[in-house]
């Protein structure tokens, strides 16, 4: 079994929680294994992990940079790993943003409506004037449901979906 970004997290969960079913992890870009997490080192055959090279495209950074320059806040939402967090810190496009909420670190995940409360009150946020983007269409409507402007983004449509935000905001 094998899974991306938190997809890889849903995976380590599954794969640890049932390894007479599952003999082979992956986990692409959505956290690690540790030896401690391995009940019975008979049963797994292979566990796989990476992290993509690739994960900040140049058209991420200049997407970034166009919104800051035209005045714009940034701030994450996200249900990523502690582990691909802590690698997203780090790149260079992370700068951009003016703030986070990192599900692993708040102990609710989206689509749980506190999440959504945490990144309005900790950032004094007026719901109405904001916007959250999203590829999944559960988690934009839990977003508008508490006056949030939301976006799907359509991850099978990259360019169209790049092109209407960048119509809608700059």
């Amino acid at each position: 079994m094998a899974g991306l970004s938190m997809g890889g997290m849903e995976t380590k969960a599954i794969t640890l929680a049932r390894p007479e079913v599952f003999g082979y992890y992956g986990l692409l870009s959505g956290g690690t294994y540790a030896p401690a997490d391995i009940k019975d080192k008979n049963q797994v055959k292979v566990i796989f992990m990476s992290c993509g090279s690739k994960e900040f495209p140049d058209g991420i950074n200049k997407a970034a940079a166009d919104l800051k320059a035209a005045g714009y806040k940034l701030y994450v939402l996200s249900n990523m790993s502690k582990e691909f967090i802590e690698y997203l810190r780090r790149q260079e496009v992370y700068a951009a943003f003016d703030g986070e909420v990192i599900s692993c670190e708040e102990g609710f995940v989206k689509p749980m409506p506190e999440i959504y409360d945490v990144l309005i009150d900790r950032f004094s946020l007026d719901a109405s004037r904001t916007m959250f983007i999203d590829d999944r269409i559960e988690n934009v409507q839990l977003g508008e449901q508490k006056g949030i402007t939301g976006f799907h983004f359509n991850r099978d449509d990259y360019d169209r979906s790049c092109a209407e935000l960048r119509e809608i905001l700059l």
